[in-house]
C-alpha cells in the first residue's frame, strides 16, 4: 500500500484532540466506538477511513488512544466517589425567542442529592444573542436558588455542534461563592433539553461545597436580569418514609428520615385513625419524635384521595405544612412525606381545592338530575345540605385557623424551651420550623416584653446556620414594627 502521507504522531494527536472535543456528545452517552474514531480521524487529516485500518503503524497508533481513552474511563468508573463532591448537577431547557436565549430549570449540589429531590430552581438569560449557535461565546447573567433565596452568577458559554446534531457545551462564570466552569454539558435542539455539570475552581474559600453554609444576601428587587417571573413555589429538602398496615379503619407502622433509614431499621412509629369521605380519607393521629436522647409525640392531622393504588394529599404539623404521596399494596401504605418551606401558605390552596371538589359534587348531582325526569326536587334538597357542608367546612377551617393564631405566654415560653432543646442537640432543621412557626402568630407589645422572646430571637441572628439567621431576622423586624405601631398609636391618641 502506498504511503499516505500521514505520521502516527499525527494520528495520536487528531484522535487525542477529537476525544476532547467534538466527540464529547458520544462519549456521554456512551456510544462511542473505534470505528468512530477512525472515522473522524480520517476525516480531519483528509484520509479514506481504510488508510488508518490497512496501514499499521496508524492503525496501531489509533488503537494506542483507543485503548489508553478506555482504560481511563474504566479507573474513573471504578474508582470510589469523593467524600465531599463538589460537582453540581443542573438540567434545564434552553429557549432562545425575542434575541434572547433563556436557560431556566432545576440544579443539586450532587447527583445523588438530584435523585432524592434535592433541588432548587435557577435561570440564566443571555445578552447580545443573535440566534445562532455557532461557536461564539455568549454572556449569560442569572441567579439559582438555595431555599428562598437567590444568589446571582454571571458567566459564558459556547456550544459546538457533534456530527449527531447535539451539542457540546462549554462555559465559565462567577457568583459570591467563586469561580465556577462546566465540565461537561450537551444541548439537545430537538427537545431543547440542556444539561451540564458544574464545578467551582479549588480556590481555597468558594465553591459547591461550602453553599449551604454561606448566608446570602437578600434579595434585590430591582434586579432586571431576571426579575420577569416569579418562580413557582417549590417544597424544602427535608421529607421522610413511612411504611405501615392499612385497614381502612387505622395506618400505623414505621417512618425514617429517609428511605435508606427505614430499609436499615432507624426508625420511630406512628399510629392513625382513618375516616373514609365520599372525596378523601382523613387521618388523624401522631408520630414519635426523637429530640436528642427524649422521644415525644407530635399530633398531626392530615387527608389523602386515593385513585387505585396511588394516593396523594397534604397536611399540617407543629413542623409545617406538608404533602403526603405514596402507594397501597396488599394491606400495606407506603408513603413519603416532603415538608413545604416555611414561608410558603398552602391556606389558600386547601380552600380552593375544597371549593373545587364541592364544584365538581354539585356538578354530579346535576347530571343525575337530567338524567331523572323528578329528579328536581331532590337535587335542591342535596344542594341545600351540601352547601350546608360546604359552609360548615369553612367556618371550622376558619375556627382552626383563629385558633391556631391565638398566642399565650405558656405558648411562647414552650416555643423557646422547644427552640433551645433543639439548638443543644445541633438539630438546626427542627429549630428552624419551629421558630418559622412563629410568624402566623398574633403577638403583642405585652406578651414580648412579658417573655423576653424578643431578646430571645435575636440573639440567633448571629447563628451559624443562615436558615436560621434568615428566620430571626425576619421575626425581629416584624415585632420591632408591632413596637412602632403601637407607639405611634399611644401618641396619637394622647391628648396635645
Amino acid at each position: 500500500m502506498a504511503d499516505v502521507g500521514v505520521g502516527a504522531s499525527e494520528v495520536k494527536a487528531s484522535a487525542q484532540g477529537l476525544l476532547g472535543g467534538s466527540l464529547a456528545p458520544q462519549i456521554a452517552d456512551g456510544t462511542l466506538s473505534k470505528k468512530q474514531l477512525r472515522v473522524a480521524v480520517a476525516s480531519e487529516l483528509g484520509l479514506e477511513a481504510e488508510a488508518l485500518k490497512g496501514e499499521a503503524r496508524l492503525k496501531e497508533a489509533l488503537d494506542e488512544v483507543f485503548g489508553a481513552f478506555v482504560s481511563s474511563l474504566r479507573e474513573k468508573k471504578e474508582d470510589p466517589p469523593p467524600k465531599d463532591e463538589a460537582t453540581a448537577l443542573l438540567r434545564g431547557k434552553l429557549v432562545i425567542e425575542e434575541g434572547k436565549a433563556s436557560w431556566k430549570g432545576a440544579w443539586a449540589f450532587t447527583r445523588a442529592a438530584w435523585e432524592k429531590g434535592e433541588r432548587s430552581n435557577f435561570k440564566l438569560v443571555s445578552s447580545g444573542w443573535d440566534g445562532g449557535l455557532d461557536g461564539r461565546w455568549v454572556g449569560f447573567s442569572g441567579h439559582f436558588n438555595i431555599g428562598s433565596k437567590k444568589a446571582k452568577e454571571k458567566g459564558k458559554l459556547r456550544f459546538s455542534r457533534g456530527d449527531d446534531g447535539k451539542y457540546a457545551v462549554e462555559g465559565r462564570g462567577r457568583n459570591e461563592f467563586g469561580s465556577w466552569r462546566i465540565e461537561f454539558g450537551i444541548y439537545e435542539p430537538k427537545s431543547g433539553r440542556l444539561s451540564a455539570r458544574r464545578a467551582y475552581d479549588d480556590d481555597g474559600d468558594g465553591g459547591t461545597a461550602v453553599l449551604a453554609n454561606v448566608e446570602l444576601a437578600e434579595e434585590d428587587d430591582e434586579d432586571d436580569d431576571y426579575d420577569e417571573e416569579e418562580e413557582e413555589g417549590e417544597f424544602s429538602f427535608v421529607g421522610v418514609a413511612m411504611r405501615g398496615t392499612y385497614d381502612q379503619e387505622t395506618w400505623h407502622g414505621e417512618w425514617a428520615a429517609t428511605g435508606d433509614a427505614l430499609a436499615a431499621g432507624d426508625v420511630e412509629t406512628f399510629e392513625y385513625s382513618a375516616e373514609r369521605g365520599a372525596k378523601k380519607t382523613e387521618f388523624a393521629g401522631s408520630f414519635v419524635l426523637r429530640d436528642g436522647d427524649t422521644k415525644r409525640d407530635v399530633k398531626e392531622r392530615f387527608s389523602l384521595k386515593f385513585s387505585g393504588r396511588k394516593c396523594k394529599g397534604r397536611g399540617r404539623n407543629e413542623l409545617g405544612d406538608f404533602l403526603v404521596s405514596g402507594e397501597l399494596r396488599n394491606q400495606v401504605l407506603r408513603c413519603s412525606k416532603t415538608y413545604q418551606r416555611p414561608e410558603d401558605d398552602s391556606d389558600d390552596d386547601e380552600e380552593e381545592e375544597d371549593r373545587e371538589a364541592l364544584a365538581e359534587e354539585l356538578a354530579e348531582l346535576a347530571a343525575e338530575a337530567r338524567q331523572s325526569t323528578g329528579g328536581g326536587h331532590r337535587l335542591e334538597a342535596k344542594r341545600r345540605k351540601r352547601r350546608a357542608a360546604g359552609d360548615e367546612l369553612v367556618a371550622e377551617k376558619r375556627r382552626r385557623e383563629t385558633k391556631q393564631d391565638l398566642v399565650t405566654r405558656d405558648d411562647l415560653e414552650a416555643a423557646m424551651r422547644d427552640i433551645q432543646l433543639a439548638l443543644n442537640n445541633a438539630d438546626d432543621t427542627t429549630a428552624s420550623r419551629l421558630i418559622s412557626n412563629l410568624k402566623p402568630l398574633v403577638m403583642t407589645v405585652d406578651l414580648l416584653a412579658e417573655t423576653g422572646i424578643g431578646k430571645f430571637i435575636g440573639k440567633l441572628k448571629k447563628h451559624d446556620t443562615p436558615r436560621i439567621c434568615a428566620l430571626a431576622r425576619s421575626l425581629v423586624d416584624k415585632w420591632k414594627q408591632l413596637v412602632r405601631d403601637q407607639s405611634s398609636k399611644s401618641s396619637s391618641s394622647s391628648p396635645s
